[in-house]
């Protein structure tokens, strides 16, 4: 039986979520797998059952026991290889192991989409790519996993498969969440969650509560509404018929984060202890629970903060490059700076920022700069803090975020405070206050108090620093407890009242308060503290509230100060409140949702309130600006994609489809950290490649190195590329130490001896070298680029198969000359202008003559790009004495002439120099497509049918191009038969 209809209808039930009536149905049918004597039908079988274990059961790997070896299926048909490769590809994503699975995972899919490709199956390609974005979320690169969505959302509307809906939904969510696209991060949210009720399916439900708190934590919400999502999706998830690990790491760790916000860090330590009972002892998933560990153990200066940065390092020899470097270096530089190791603590933060850089994490990125900024107004660099401060202004969309609106006006304070500008600070210090208050960060909130007890008046100063003291006592921070009741003593009189609050503020003029609403225009929730702030200062001493309010829900307050009064009657969503109960309610604008400001009154006379009103009817209209302002920032976020288009290196020619499809290819991997490995034949321009992808990089500034693997003699290799220890301990760096920070381009890799290749592969996965004769691992930060003349194949002994996988999972192959054919004429015209023979100094560059160019253009240049080079080389030493320097076909060397065919033998085309000096770019590609075009409409007779598809191009296409050139089709189409008379 070939099952044909029992799979299509199982298919179509699995996209409906019934995976267990598809496992009923298809039990019954399925044999022992005896691949390749196994029918495809039964292949086919076991590959939707490998699906179901994957996908639906999270049961990895007794897919990967029930499916047949790639081996065992590769003379088999197309369909069968690319089902099995898809699911044992998944299954490896999908297993919590080291990185190196994860690129084997990488492999398979990759294999599996060209097959699809092949067939034009446009399901198996989107589960391809799923199953590649799934690993690239395990290795933490973000980058990637947005561009492998990308196919998938021009795919998934024909396929009518809501599995597949449900896995681009779920991987979508830290795909843009990392992107900070919180709008699309909660779009695809709301459709994951309504694919768990639909299915009523326990796992999907509790994965969405499980991101919705994440969400939630980015926004800078509620850390009870965090704390409360969170709980939900733990309980959810751990009752699940099928419980998956990865939902349970983000739950528990927006819970942890939330209580570290609130400043509960033995809650916070409870929840991790929590956490360890719900989930396997590796690494991937022990990590970030451990680097939770040590955020609280130095908040509360907790000595066993370098014992736990001291374990985060092993566990970071065990995790992928995305999530292993910038959340530790950010720590490390925290720390360094809690120790006043500034220099240290900005390199940190540099590797910080260079890492999420690489990875595609935006909000990391935003973080570390204005870290970096705040380190280098310590340093009393103002010009450096103030260009990250710069450079922060691009993550536009997350500044409006309540987290990282706090650390940008606390990074304003400090630079402005370091440049002696108070009132710049002030006002900056003032902002951040505000939004920490806002989310309820407890910890934020009391240190941006201490910032600003240093410059206010004594009175405000010193109310600011009880209250700073009295938080640092709750969270068990002794140093910052010192500094403020050192602070208060010196700001107040008598012992400080544990009860104070910050005295109000003053009345702002009218330009200072545009200032300060413009400044808080980042949010709703900050434009309304800043107006409860300016009210204040008109009306001290009583309560005062801001609500927003909705026609279906009930009043959320914002903001509060002062003593809520009893009896306090909430506002309504009515037009105009009536004003009732001991407070009154005033709206602050008219769209929806309504804020409106509550004031605590007195109903027998209140002056101060009437005058205070007068005051404040002239200052709406500033605060009616901000909101709006506000509201269209969170109704369309300004998110600005990074940069893709770099300038390509002058000799880096991509005329031709195959150099265009690999400029694309390299485009897109040029910011990414992880190995690349570059393919092609002797002379292709690997190592070009390889600078072009250095030099458009991130990494651009820092050095290049490479070492050539086959020229260089074996002995010595190791030491080269890896450093030796000499008999006194000294270390001779190798070239791994060079390239610190930078790109090692490592030759012929298949040529590495297997001593230096065990220690390759130590490096990609730890980020670490033990020289030759040494036994202390050196922590480097490159980048690794190898070469090598063919694909590795894995049959090949040469390399390690663990070290092929590892280099093999981001690859470029470049292609030969005679496959790019059309960047000839280009390639030729700029070597002609860069090889002038020294020491003549010549003002225009040699011209090539038609049948020159055409013996160039059909010859298949076995030595590729290289011996093209070398050919015009040596045919410009032989015209260098001529008094017009021009290239004919005589001058070329036998073996090209005769390469080149018979096509050119007897050209009467006239001997034009079609590649002239004075000639344009334009020019050249004109002349060169009509020839092209000119000879297949000869070949084909002039059918412009046939000759399009021998062009690769549509009829229409064609058409187009020969109206624009000058061709008539008629004039190569035989002459008619004459007719009889």
């Amino acid at each position: 039986m070939d099952h044909a209809t029992t799979i299509a209808m199982a298919r179509d039930l699995l996209g409906n979520g019934r995976a267990e009536d598809v496992m009923q149905m298809i039990d019954p049918l399925l044999e022992p797998v005896d691949a390749p004597a196994a029918s495809t039908g039964q292949l086919l079988l076991h590959a939707l059952r490998g699906q179901i274990e994957v996908v639906h059961r999270d049961h990895p790997k007794r897919a990967l026991d029930r499916l047949p070896a790639l081996s065992d299926v590769q003379e088999l048909c197309t369909c069968v290889r690319a089902e099995v490769a898809l699911w044992r590809g998944w299954a490896h994503a999908r297993q919590p192991r080291a990185p190196r699975m994860t690129t084997r995972a990488l492999h398979r899919l990759q294999h599996a989409e060209e097959l699809f490709d092949s067939v034009h199956d446009p399901r198996g390609r989107s589960w391809a790519l799923l199953g590649q974005a799934q690993a690239y979320e395990r290795l933490g690169e973000y980058a990637l996993l947005r561009q492998t969505l990308s196919p998938v959302e021009d795919l998934r509307p024909a396929l009518n498969d809501r599995l597949l809906d449900r896995w681009t939904h779920e991987l979508s969510l830290p795909a843009f969440r990392s992107a900070g696209r919180y709008d699309e991060t909660g779009t695809h949210l709301q459709a994951l969650r309504a694919i768990g009720e639909d299915w009523q399916d326990r796992q999907i439900q509790g994965t969405a509560h499980a991101h919705d708190a994440a969400l939630r934590l980015a926004l800078g919400q509620s850390p009870s509404d965090v704390i409360d999502t969170a709980d939900t999706a733990v309980s959810i998830l751990i009752q699940a018929d099928r419980r998956v690990k990865a939902p349970l790491v983000t739950a528990h760790r927006a819970h942890a984060d939330a209580l570290l916000r609130l400043g509960n860090g033995t809650e916070a330590r409870e929840v991790l202890n929590d956490a360890a009972d719900h989930l396997p002892d590796v690494p991937v998933y022990r990590a970030p629970f451990r680097l939770l560990r040590a955020r609280i153990a130095l908040r509360t200066d907790d000595p066993s903060t370098a014992a736990a940065l001291d374990t985060l390092r092993d566990d970071a020899d065990h995790l992928p490059h995305g999530h292993k470097h910038a959340p530790l270096a950010l720590l490390r530089g925290e720390l360094q700076a809690h120790d006043h190791n500034l220099d240290a603590a900005y390199t940190w933060m540099q590797r910080a920022y260079r890492n999420a850089s690489e990875t595609g994490h935006r909000g990391r990125q935003v973080r570390a700069l204005l870290k970096m900024a705040r380190t280098a107004a310590a340093r009393s660099d103002l010009d450096t803090a103030r260009t990250h401060l710069t450079e922060a202004e691009r993550y536009d969309d997350l500044l409006s975020t309540l987290p990282v609106a706090a650390r940008r006006f606390a990074a304003e304070g400090a630079v402005a405070q370091s440049a002696g500008d108070a009132d710049d600070a002030t006002d900056a210090y003032r902002h951040a206050l505000a939004a920490a208050t806002t989310m309820n960060d407890r910890y934020r909130t009391a240190s941006l108090q201490l910032a600003l007890a240093q410059l206010e008046h004594d009175d405000r100063a010193h109310a600011l620093a009880v209250a700073a003291q009295s938080t640092f006592a709750d969270l068990d921070a002794p140093d910052e407890v010192d500094v403020a009741t050192a602070l208060a003593e010196g700001a107040g009189e008598g012992s400080p009242d544990a009860t104070a609050r910050p005295h109000p503020p003053a009345v702002p003029s009218d330009a200072a308060l545009a200032v300060t609403l413009r400044r808080a225009s980042l949010s709703v929730p900050m434009v309304a503290n800043a107006w409860l702030q300016t009210v204040a200062g008109l009306l001290p001493d009583r309560w005062l509230g801001v609500c927003r309010l909705s026609s279906d829900r009930a009043p959320e307050l914002l903001h509060e100060r002062g003593d809520r009064p009893d009896g306090l009657q909430w506002p309504t969503d009515a037009p105009a409140p009536t004003p009732n109960g001991p407070a009154d309610w005033v709206r602050l604008h008219d769209d929806r949702p309504t804020l409106a400001l509550g004031v605590e009154v007195d109903r027998t006379e209140d002056p101060d309130w009437d005058a205070a009103q007068s005051r404040l009817r002239l200052w709406r209209p500033l605060l009616r600006l901000a909101l709006n302002r506000a509201q269209d920032r969170q109704s369309h976020p300004q998110y600005s994609p990074p940069a893709t288009d770099a300038s390509l290196p002058d000799d880096l020619v991509a005329q031709s489809p195959a150099m265009a499809t690999v400029v694309d290819k390299m485009r897109s991997l040029r910011t990414n950290a992880r190995p690349i490995l570059i393919t092609g034949e002797r002379g292709t321009g690997k190592r070009r490649l390889a600078r072009a992808l250095h030099d458009t990089g991130l990494r651009a500034e820092a050095p290049l190195r490479h070492v050539a693997c086959e020229t260089m003699q074996q002995a010595p290799l190791p030491e080269r590329l890896f450093g030796t220890v000499d008999d006194d301990g000294t270390l001779v760096p190798g070239a791994v130490h060079e390239a610190d920070g930078g790109t090692l381009l490592i030759e012929d890799v298949n040529a590495l001896p297997t001593a230096a290749q065990d220690t390759l592969l130590h490096l990609l996965d730890t980020g670490g070298v033990v020289p030759t004769n040494g036994t202390t691992l050196t922590p480097v930060d490159v980048r690794v680029i190898a070469t090598t003349d063919d694909a590795l194949d894995a049959h090949d002994d040469a390399l390690r198969p663990a070290l092929r996988e590892s280099l093999s999972a981001l690859s470029l192959r470049m292609p030969p000359l005679r496959e790019r054919r059309a960047d000839i004429p280009l390639l030729v015209r700029h070597f002609l202008d860069t090889l002038p023979p020294e020491p003549v100094q010549t003002t225009t560059s040699a011209a090539v003559t038609h049948p020159a160019m055409e013996a160039l253009l059909h010859y298949d240049w076995p030595g590729n790009v290289r011996q093209l080079r070398n050919e015009l080389e040596r045919v410009l030493v032989h015209i260098e004495s001529e008094p017009v320097q021009t290239i004919d076909r005589t001058m070329l060397l036998d073996r090209i002439v005769e390469g080149a065919g018979s096509d050119t033998d007897g050209d009467d085309t006239p001997p034009d120099a079609i590649l002239h000096p004075d000639r344009s770019l334009s020019d050249v590609l004109s002349q060169t497509e009509k020839t092209m075009i000119e000879r297949v409409l000869q070949a084909c007779e002039g059918q412009v049918t046939a000759s399009a598809d021998v062009l690769g191009l549509s009829r229409q296409g064609l058409y187009k191009k020969m109206k624009r050139l000058g061709i008539d089709a008629s004039d190569f189409q035989p002459d008619p038969a004459p007719t009889s008379s």
